[in-house]
């Protein structure tokens, strides 16, 4: 599945009613990873448009029997729901960001405002998940966290997500090759998504 850069307004994101403040803190707890992983995937698989993954992992965790406000679940609900918004111009790229920013509230919450906690559980799943468009979602929020355990590289995310739709598109000017784990455009480093969907569009 290609991430898309524009949705629905209201994105089929996580439920964002009711007060955060009074929401269990995440704790991470490595030994659950793998689950977090397993449940990615499978809504990642399932879904064919970007905003449709927050309903299948919904469906995921209730085929699981696992508990929809436990804040394993809430945090990767959250994390799937940040959008990919391109940026146009000379200073062409994307950025993940919340789909609702108020003054100092955001919803999602702003990627460099999360818990290390929760940073911890995004790089154990960009390292365990599958599927093309899941590595590159967490690996993407790792990127704009500027977090240093950012390490996947092009083949470790696949054609899947990597592959602009033309594959002729300006060989010269483009590449998804780093070493940072992210993409370059124009000699500037931007998330695998954003390569991917600027790479399509050329």
């Amino acid at each position: 599945m290609a991430e898309a850069a524009a949705g629905p307004s209201d994105g089929g994101n996580a439920d964002s009613s009711g007060d955060e403040a009074e929401k269990l803190p995440y704790v991470h707890q490595p030994a659950s990873a793998g689950t977090a992983a397993a449940l990615v995937d499978a809504a990642y698989a399932a879904a064919t448009r970007w905003w449709d993954v927050t309903d299948h992992l919904r469906a995921q965790v209730s085929g699981a029997s696992l508990d929809p406000d436990e804040p394993l679940i809430r945090e990767l609900l959250l994390a799937v729901s940040y959008q990919l918004r391109v940026e146009h111009g000379s200073t062409a790229g994307c950025k993940l960001r919340p789909g609702t920013e108020v003054g100092d509230f955001a919803w999602p919450p702003r990627i460099a405002d999360v818990a290390e906690d929760v940073v911890a559980l995004w790089r154990d799943v960009a390292e365990l998940a599958e599927h093309p468009a899941a590595r590159a979602r967490f690996n993407d929020l790792l990127f704009e966290r500027r977090d240093g355990a950012v390490r996947t590289g092009p083949s470790r995310l696949g054609p899947a997500t990597l592959a602009p739709r033309d594959p002729a598109s300006k060989p010269t000017s483009t590449s998804p090759h780093s070493s940072s784990g992210h993409g370059i455009w124009h000699g500037r480093p931007v998330t695998w998504s954003c390569w991917a969907r600027l790479a399509g569009n050329s």
